[in-house]
């Protein structure tokens, strides 16, 4: 996708590091990214010396560890560049990606539930850019998942996924689509089965028209899922697991490229679930002086 042309990596300088540079390099080969750039946030520490347990680093010794692992995967080139600043980590950290012009932004993921809940919500929520979640544990990417939601967003998802697959041609995409079955309680049971086909094949047809301007979209699967459970990103999340997709791909919410900044309620719960697997929240490029205006006035 040619938007994501400006990367930026958040390190917290612990093993996952070493994980999530290697899992960038592996993706970068996909997108060919003009510019890379590894950023640590150094925080603030309020202990006095004679009382740290452990050592409290310069910033040009930080600038030094963060360069010995980024360039242990990349070559020095002027497109990978390192940095240390000073602050409040996810702070600072979306504040530099909207100072660099950054199209995507790849932090790990840890299994600390509140940090889960409540800090990558709100940096995607108010990012300007995409945003790709590196679990600690990833796979070689061969299926990619995309919820869809026949929006032009959701084409965005799609795009990414086949841009994926021009790289590595092994790799098999699944669209998935929860449909609805209004009051399905007041069915007859011995006709619920036909009045859930009903809409499965509603849904086909649905997708037949979103991927007709795909030029192979025999190489995309469709899976269709009847909404039970109260939140779609269940549904997501558990048909990802369960087919064992490498990679979750999918679009903001609204259908604007203003309202792209803001998360729709199944990306947003997404967010906050366990993440066995890397999930890409896409955003769309838009004037970010003209979003930041529009954010710092609600």
């Amino acid at each position: 996708m040619k938007d994501l042309r400006k990367w930026m990596v958040g390190l917290d300088l612990t093993d996952h590091d070493e994980k999530l540079i290697r899992y960038t390099y592996e993706l970068s080969g996909s997108f060919d990214p003009e510019e890379i750039v590894f950023v640590h946030v150094k925080k603030r520490n309020p202990i006095p010396e004679r009382f740290r347990s452990h050592p409290d680093h310069s910033r040009e010794e930080l600038l030094k560890i963060i360069e010995d692992k980024v360039h242990k995967v990349f070559d020095e080139t002027k497109k990978v560049k390192c940095e240390v600043h000073g602050g409040t980590p996810y702070f600072d950290l979306w504040r530099e990606t909207f100072l660099h012009q950054t199209d995507l932004f790849i932090i790990g993921e840890k299994n600390d539930v509140k940090s889960r809940k409540l800090v990558p919500e709100k940096f995607v929520r108010k990012s300007f850019c995409s945003v790709l979640f590196v679990p600690e544990k990833t796979r070689k990417i061969k299926k990619i998942w995309i919820p869809v939601d026949f929006s032009e967003n959701s084409r965005d998802a799609v795009d990414v996924g086949l841009q994926i697959k021009e790289h590595f041609p092994e790799v098999d995409i699944v669209c998935q689509y929860v449909f609805e079955t209004p009051s399905i309680d007041l069915i007859e049971a011995e006709v619920r089965k036909d009045y859930v086909d009903y809409f499965r094949d509603e849904s086909r047809e649905k997708f037949g028209k979103f991927a007709g301007s795909i030029a192979d979209v025999s190489s995309i699967e469709l899976h269709l899922t009847p909404w039970l459970y109260a939140d779609v990103a269940d549904h997501i999340k558990e048909g990802a697991e369960g087919n064992e997709a490498d990679i979750i791909i999918m679009s903001s919410g609204g259908k604007s490229r203003i309202s792209s900044l803001f998360l729709g309620s199944s990306t947003s719960e997404l967010i906050k679930l366990e993440k066995k697997i890397p999930l890409l929240i896409l955003k769309q490029k838009i004037n970010k002086i003209h979003a930041w205006d529009i954010l710092t006035n609600l």
